[in-house]
């Protein structure tokens, strides 16, 4: 159970769709329930091939795209860089049709806290958890990223609002994840696109609490997040794993 974000009037319409990818494809990504429409847009990863890369929009386990949501779901909020990443295999309905999403199991190291929950359970040094990862099609494949959000690449730089969730630790969803390489928020890789504070606006790429971090560094998010509010319904329930506390916050369980 989640809540859809519709990213799509936040496209830059110096983005021109390229093609679109028919159907709808199962993802296991930490943090998202499921994996909406896909597109392919003509620039992206270097390295997938004809240079594009295709995004989706999600439907997240629980709410990411604001410092309310930060501070009520997530249990802390820390500098991180991508230690190893490994390619998971496809389902097989995807391998006999020949075209899918190729998913990728991704460890990031902790660097450095900004900030934790109350009752938060202990930040381990380093988490592991799945990740976008490539589009298939035949013997080709493009890199994949949810919509305005980093693909969190080797390499880089990222500041993750991490939750523990019943069946593991993850990111919140899509907006749960910032760019900060160099130690500025929005800059780096978003996307598979390496871009600047300044191209991430012009390209409508930072959206809720990164646009209004834009350009700037850890210290004014975190105290953004100390003078953040969390939904006082959640208040009862902060013993509870970030989904579960959704559930009970929100009334969604049966």
């Amino acid at each position: 159970m989640g809540t859809t974000k519709d990213l799509s009037s936040r496209r830059s319409a110096g983005r021109p769709l390229l093609t679109a990818v028919a159907g709808l494809f199962v993802l296991a990504v930490a943090g998202i329930a499921a994996v909406a429409v896909v597109s392919v847009w003509p620039d992206g990863d270097p390295d997938a091939g004809d240079g594009s890369v295709v995004t989706g929009a999600a439907d997240e386990r629980v709410p990411s795209w604001t410092d309310t949501d930060w501070v009520t779901y997530a249990d802390h909020v820390a500098v991180v860089s991508v230690a190893s990443e490994t390619d998971l295999a496809p389902s097989r309905e995807e391998r006999e049709i020949g075209e899918g999403l190729i998913g990728r199991r991704v460890r990031v190291q902790i660097e450095d806290v900004l900030w934790s929950r109350e009752k938060a359970p202990a930040v381990p040094d380093g988490v592991e958890f799945t990740a976008a990862g490539w589009f298939f099609e035949g013997d080709g494949r493009r890199a994949f990223a949810m919509e305005s959000s980093p693909r969190l690449e080797l390499g880089h730089s990222y500041i993750i609002a991490l939750a523990r969730y019943s069946d593991g630790w993850g990111p919140l969803g899509a907006g749960g994840v910032l760019s900060y390489d160099d130690q500025v928020i929005g800059n780096g890789e978003t996307e598979g696109r390496v871009l600047t504070p300044a191209e991430a606006l012009a390209q409508g790429q930072a959206i809720g609490l990164e646009e209004d971090l834009l350009g700037r560094g850890a210290g004014e998010l975190a105290d953004r997040l100390a003078a953040a509010v969390p939904d006082p319904r959640a208040e009862p329930y902060g013993h509870l794993p970030a989904d579960v506390r959704f559930e009970r916050t929100t009334g969604t369980i049966g």
